[in-house]
């Protein structure tokens, strides 16, 4: 039986940038820190080992051209590369562009208050990350 794909309730409020050839890439609306999502369009996958071998590879491939283009737009001190999924059992890569100045440095980002880009600012940095993906 084939299964569809479908996005967790909990990217309900996320800003979609594009379709990569596996993933979604989703933007965060967060002020401190540029963080973007991949999420590969597969049912049910909550592990990186649950993909495919070649979806595995094609998942570190679209890691790491994203992460080369947030490191190139945003300059950042660190970028934090991680799948949680403890609280959204859909797997999901987070990439966030950490800056010393931020409000949590050096400590993690999960779980924290954060205040949204102004939306003109957030389209902006959409649009950005749109036109070099």
């Amino acid at each position: 039986m084939f299964m569809k794909f479908e996005l967790h309730p909990n990217f309900s409020e996320k800003e979609l940038i594009t379709d990569l050839n596996l993933c979604k890439v989703l933007a965060n609306n967060v002020a401190d820190f540029p963080w973007i999502f991949l999420i590969p369009m597969r049912p049910n996958i909550r592990q990186i080992h649950d993909l495919s071998k070649q979806d595995q590879y094609l998942l570190m491939d679209e890691i790491d051209h994203c992460s080369k283009i947030m490191k190139q737009l945003f300059n950042p001190d660190q970028l934090n590369i991680a799948a949680i999924g403890n609280i959204t059992p859909q797997l999901h890569m987070h990439i966030i562009c950490r800056h010393k100045q931020d409000p949590y440095w050096p400590d993690v980002v999960w779980n924290k208050p954060t205040n949204p880009i102004l939306i003109n600012d957030f389209h902006h940095q959409i649009n950005l990350i749109k036109k070099h993906i």
